[in-house]
């Protein structure tokens, strides 16, 4: 008897630690079968580093910079007091590389010919004219009643101080030989389309930033530039234009006003012959593309707290939640391994 209870005790023991390591193996593949789940369709904040973060810089410029009320010529390239100038597009700049005799860049240069890098430029200059905005930083929004001592704008967003006009809310360019409208102030902008602007009682919201950009509406998100048409990026340019990820072009909130080649463009920014010169058949990456000139109005928030918010908060607390999120994954994933 005692020997076959030790032999019973025995074959208890065998089929509890069969049982155990079954349940423990059984938990420890449905772990990684869920943490994979998790990994590859749990909707991440974003694919892009920077994809979110750079969507909430756009609505913190939109809310916190202040709509444009007025627009003037630079005069020599120069703004007045209270005016800033507009930077419309900024070339990329350029990677150092050699140019070799099949016109194949390389990193070794034993052969070839170096190509110097160039820096990023700002471009300022549309048709023959550089333009200046001036702000209203004192504007308020909101669909509630206006604060003490400010009046409501025919947009029934935007609240300005009683003695201050409302924002441009009206930006167009007119032909030469067409009639312009009374109500509105007009510029010169290129050969012979002008620009004509200013503040119209419609329920338009304001402009607040003049841009340029290249093949199609701006990207929301402004670290990323639409997808070339009709060409491709030059080999040495140090951003490619990618598209605009996510988060889309700004369909809803920005209008073209203009349009050239992006040839024109560079000509008239006086960065074409320096591209020319330095940049073996830089052209034909550039000379069947447009860019076009756009106005972007400020985004409406449907919900007033969101005007209070601090942007720039809002965008390190979703760095810190991507990278939390990235580490979470790894920690858990590896824990599933080391059970499995």
């Amino acid at each position: 008897r005692r020997v076959h209870g030790q032999i019973e005790i025995v074959m208890n023991t065998k089929i509890g630690f069969a049982l155990f390591s079954f349940f423990i193996c059984l938990f420890s593949l449905s772990s990684l079968v869920w943490m994979s789940l998790m990994t590859f369709h749990y909707p991440r904040i974003d694919s892009n580093a920077d994809g979110l973060f750079n969507a909430t810089t756009y609505l913190a410029d939109s809310i916190t910079k202040g709509p444009i009320t007025d627009i003037q010529v630079a005069t020599s390239f120069m703004c007045r007091p209270s005016y800033e100038k507009v930077v419309l597009y900024k070339w990329p700049g350029s990677r150092d590389a050699c140019l070799c005799p099949s016109v194949q860049f390389s990193d070794e240069c034993q052969v070839c010919e170096r190509v110097s890098a160039m820096d990023p430029q700002n471009l300022t200059v549309w048709g023959e004219t550089a333009l200046c905005i001036k702000r209203n930083s004192k504007v308020v929004y909101g669909s509630q009643n206006c604060p003490l001592d400010m009046k409501r704008c025919n947009d029934e967003y935007t609240c300005v101080p009683n003695n201050e006009s409302c924002p441009i809310n009206t930006i167009m360019t007119l032909q030469e030989g067409r009639v312009a409208l009374t109500d509105l102030k007009m510029l010169s902008l290129r050969g012979n389309v002008s620009m004509i602007f200013g503040t119209r009682n419609t329920k338009d919201l304001p402009f607040y930033k003049l841009e340029a950009s290249l093949s199609g509406a701006p990207c929301i998100s402004p670290t990323f530039t639409p997808k070339r048409v009709n060409s491709t990026d030059y080999v040495l340019l140090n951003k490619n234009s990618e598209g605009c990820g996510k988060y889309g072009s700004d369909l809803g909130y920005s209008t073209i006003l203009d349009s050239q080649s992006e040839t024109s463009f560079y000509m008239n920014n006086a960065l074409h012959q320096n591209l020319t010169v330095q940049f073996p058949n830089y052209n034909s990456s550039i000379d069947r593309e447009w860019i076009g000139l756009y106005g972007r109005r400020t985004v409406k928030l449907y919900n007033q707290n969101c005007s209070e918010l601090d942007f720039t908060i809002v965008g390190q607390i979703i760095l810190r939640l991507e990278s939390f999120e990235k580490k979470n994954f790894m920690i858990l994933n590896l824990s599933s391994g080391v059970l499995s």
